[in-house]
């Protein structure tokens, strides 16, 4: 039987996600405030009622927490590891904050939700780009992460955005809706990540053929976003010339692939311990960038970090995620939320998986909480919906 979740303070729950949504990119100080705020919130809810935080995704979660920790109490290099419960801490706190919040909100409040993390997705790709257009940047970015975080973001942005459906005959709501998927575009397009501009050129695909957006409406964005990724390079061409003509560089990748090679088979069970690869990287001498501090590929980082068992736990959880996209497709009430959520959840999914082939997003003090946001709504929908918890 599935508990209805009944939060003691459900204004305060509400807004307090609609601030950890909504900020992002605009502050990571706030972010994680307002993180701990929910999170301390949740600790006063009644602990029948906390237990729905622990469902299938939340147990796996756990596993791979558990495993973070055991490979923290067998690390070759404790000093470093421990830093850990600062660096990780808030994406699990997080985590079951949000997934018990969000099953207690009603479809209403979760639709209000999810517009506000996008609009707010709409606010930080415009001062991305404003930023590169005046030139204070060489690559769009926010105020508070580099641009490779910021195009991932972006990303998300632009799944759950392009897939909202537009279900009305007013032509200013349309074209607001153009507009901000443009914008969206454009700034992934701007921060010059080569393989998120392909990654977001296929999610455009892919969601075009799935929501069976008019072509109009596609022609337009494209055009649109075109126009003004051409106008911004205008204005801040350096950067955009300087990859044209370096465009088979690696960026160090095959060096820091030399030496993962070099040390994989080491501790291959439970790693070399977390936050260790300073002190595990054999080629430092080789890189051009020396301020190089990661693997750049999330499954050589958890493998290298935690071993076999870590990369397994890592695995395990993303299989639930996309078990619970498959279940939700499945349940009786076939809603509009359900399928925006679930489509979006699972393309963003997939996207930020191929992006973890050149960067990462779990170890991330923010992609980490957007990854625990989205995950955390495909939970509360599933529960919301279907005939059973799990």
């Amino acid at each position: 039987m599935k508990i209805k979740p009944e939060a003691r303070f459900p204004n305060i729950a509400f807004y307090l996600t609609a601030a950890i949504v909504s900020s992002f990119l605009f502050s990571l100080f706030l972010l994680q405030i307002f993180s701990a705020l929910l999170f301390i919130l949740w600790l006063f809810e009644k602990n029948d009622q906390k237990k729905i935080s622990f469902d299938l995704l939340g147990k796996a979660i756990l596993a791979f927490g558990i495993v973070r920790i055991a490979a923290l109490i067998f690390s070759e290099y404790p000093s470093e590891s421990v830093l850990i419960f600062t660096k990780e801490i808030l994406f699990y706190l997080s985590f079951f904050a949000l997934n018990y919040y969000l099953k207690s909100f009603d479809e209403k409040k979760l639709h209000q939700i999810i517009n506000i993390f996008v609009y707010a997705g709409v606010a930080i790709s415009l001062i991305g780009i404003f930023q590169f257009v005046f030139n204070y940047v060489h690559r769009a970015q926010s105020i508070t992460s580099g641009y490779a975080t910021f195009s991932s973001y972006l990303i998300i942005i632009f799944i759950f955005l392009y897939y909202q459906k537009i279900n009305t005959d007013d032509i200013k709501l349309k074209l607001i809706w153009i507009a901000s998927v443009s914008f969206v575009l454009t700034g992934i397009i701007v921060s010059q990540g080569r393989a998120n501009i392909a990654i977001a050129g296929l999610a455009f695909i892919v969601i075009t053929y799935l929501n069976k957006t008019k072509l109009k409406y596609a022609a337009a964005i494209i055009f649109s976003s075109a126009a003004l990724s051409i106008g911004s390079f205008f204005f801040n061409s350096t950067s955009i010339q300087s990859r044209i003509s370096n465009v088979g560089a690696l960026s160090d990748r095959d060096i820091l692939l030399k030496g993962f090679k070099l040390v994989l088979g080491e501790y291959p069970i439970i790693g070399f311990g977390p936050l260790t690869f300073k002190k595990v990287f054999p080629f430092f001498d080789e890189l051009a960038d020396k301020g190089v501090g990661s693997w750049h590929n999330l499954y050589i980082e958890i493998y290298i970090e935690s071993g076999v068992i870590g990369l397994l736990s890592f695995f395990a959880l993303i299989y639930i995620v996309l078990l619970l996209v498959y279940k939700s497709f499945k349940v009786k009430n076939n809603s509009e939320l359900i399928q925006r959520v679930s489509l979006s959840v699972l393309i963003s999914t997939i996207s930020l998986l191929i992006i973890s082939l050149t960067a990462g997003f779990l170890f991330s003090p923010i992609l980490s909480i957007v990854f625990a946001f989205i995950i955390s709504l495909q939970s509360s929908i599933y529960y919301k919906y279907s005939d059973k918890p799990d």
